[in-house]
């Protein structure tokens, strides 16, 4: 492999890990709100979404590039959170 592949694989690998970690605590959250977790769980995904895609937009992050970025976080828990809602 060459070096930017290697970069490129440490740096998606990163983002799988820390939208692992952010997903486990919106849940925990989730468990322990007054509204129930069925209705609280998509609210806060999509608005962790949100707030991901605020902090790409800042950072100034490219949509589109070679690896994964605050973008797709922010689509990934988007889509999550209205999946969620549209199942519950």
């Amino acid at each position: 492999m060459r070096p930017n592949q290697e970069n490129a694989l440490s740096g998606s690998t990163h983002v799988f890990i820390r939208f692992g970690f952010r997903l486990a605590i919106l849940i925990v959250f989730a468990a322990v709100a007054q509204i129930g977790f069925v209705q609280a769980l998509p609210r806060f995904l999509v608005l962790a979404g949100l707030f991901c895609g605020l902090w790409a937009a800042l950072r100034c992050e490219p949509m589109f590039g070679p690896v994964l970025t605050h973008w797709d976080e922010a689509a990934g828990l988007i889509v999550l959170g209205k999946l969620t809602a549209f199942i519950a």
